[in-house]
């Protein structure tokens, strides 16, 4: 018996096990080509996922650091604020105990006076200078809103991909 015997015997070498080994290879040949493309298909939507949420991450990054340095421009306007105030305050005393001074002269008063007038005004015009800056502060804040609306976070692949 030679080896053509054998395959013949078990039935791969007829024309119909033939056809039904090409049928099922075809099969497998589309099947694969399926889960190739799935694979290129999901492949893709990741990458266009990760760089989409690198460019919206990189631009909320760097709105967050512009929200940190006005943080920081806000917070020495509310110091210069504080200073100003507290300048009011002293030349307020200071007027204050020389109207109480029975010892201080009326110059010493008058003194006291012009000072407390000179110190109101450097604090006012401090003030509407901080304002001033506030306001600009707050349209760059909504500038950066602005920037990051446009650039949302992406919905997560789940959902997209």
């Amino acid at each position: 018996m030679t080896g053509n015997d054998v395959v013949r015997k078990t039935g791969l070498g007829t024309p119909k096990a033939a056809r039904v080994i090409t049928v099922a290879m075809v099969i497998y040949l589309i099947a694969i080509g399926f889960l190739t493309y799935g694979y290129a298909r999901v492949s893709n939507c990741l990458s266009d996922y990760a760089n989409d949420s690198a460019e919206n991450t990189s631009a909320r990054a760097d709105a967050a650091a512009e929200d940190r340095k006005l943080n920081d421009a806000e917070g020495k306007l509310n110091d210069s604020d504080r200073v100003a105030s507290r300048n009011n305050d002293t030349a307020l005393s200071n007027l204050l105990i020389s109207l109480g001074n029975t010892s201080a002269s009326e110059s010493e008063r008058q003194k006291e006076f012009k000072h407390l007038l000179d110190v109101n005004k450097a604090s006012a015009e401090t003030f509407a200078a901080n304002q001033k800056e506030r306001e600009v502060i707050r349209a760059q804040r909504a500038e950066i809103e602005q920037r990051r609306k446009a650039n949302p976070v992406p919905p997560p692949p789940s959902q997209t991909c």
